[in-house]
């Protein structure tokens, strides 16, 4: 298994994931509303307070199992995921699927 890193569109595009890593790394781009939420996790920021932020966000996490597999590996707790997921499907005005969240 290889290991993933955290970039985000303007690395990828600016070619910043050097020759060498790139046969050692997988980049998985990270959208800016789950790079804040990654940073505030790594910032050691309360998880009540991540939540309140996930809650209030306007824009989509639209997460992929890679990007959550990411979040997880750097720190993202499994309730904060959770959050995004569910703030995701108000945003879209569905219900969330509760088998999935457990």
């Amino acid at each position: 298994m290889l290991p993933l890193q955290a970039s985000t569109s303007q690395d990828c595009a600016a070619g910043r994931v050097s020759n060498a890593h790139r046969e050692s790394v997988v980049a998985v781009y990270i959208p800016p509303s789950a790079a804040k939420v990654l940073k505030m996790t790594q910032a050691e920021v309360e998880e009540r307070l991540i939540l309140e932020f996930v809650a209030a966000s306007r824009d989509a996490f639209s997460l992929t199992a890679d990007q959550v597999i990411l979040l997880r590996r750097k720190g993202v707790s499994d309730k904060v995921v959770v959050a995004m997921v569910q703030r995701d499907a108000m945003l879209r005005g569905q219900p969330t699927e509760r088998r999935w969240l457990r």
